[in-house]
């Protein structure tokens, strides 16, 4: 559990450092936490709830087997909320890409990429009252894309 709660914390600041990010591509498509929780652990993900932030009402966590990849699951009590977090996360994301903490950054109205190289690699995706997240520290690009091709997202 201190391993979990240390990924958790490190993953985290990253995302906070590189300002989140999503899959890129078309208008996401809202899910379910019960279709977060079975598509990934049919990929070998394991998956537990976690406590929300403010706003919150169902918060998921999902890593793979050598903890490279992360993905959060948000379910918020408002559309609004988690347009204000998407929002919030794309404003970040677009300070970092103009310090140089981001090398690439992709965006649109549902979706935020943001590829730190070797540093990480953060999609965020955002539909109704629902934000995923999906991480690498290592910079695992593929890995990272793979579980969100899984989501549909």
């Amino acid at each position: 559990m201190k391993t979990v709660k240390k990924l958790v914390a490190a993953v985290l600041v990253t995302a906070m450092a590189l300002s989140l990010a999503a899959c890129g591509g078309s208008k996401v498509k809202k899910i379910s936490a019960d279709d977060f929780k079975s598509k990934l652990e049919k990929e070998g993900y394991t998956v537990m709830e976690t406590e929300g932030d403010e706003g919150v009402k169902t918060a998921m966590m999902a890593y793979n087997s050598d903890m490279s990849v992360m993905l959060t699951y948000s379910l918020f009590e408002s559309k609004d909320d988690a347009k204000k977090n998407f929002d919030n996360f794309k404003d970040g994301a677009e300070e970092a890409k103009k310090s140089g903490e981001i090398e690439k950054l992709s965006t649109s109205s549902s979706k935020i990429t943001a590829d730190g190289g070797e540093s990480g690699y953060v999609v965020v995706a955002y539909a109704e009252d629902m934000i995923i997240m999906a991480t690498s520290l290592s910079g695992d690009a593929d890995a990272v894309k793979s579980a969100c091709k899984t989501l549909g997202i």
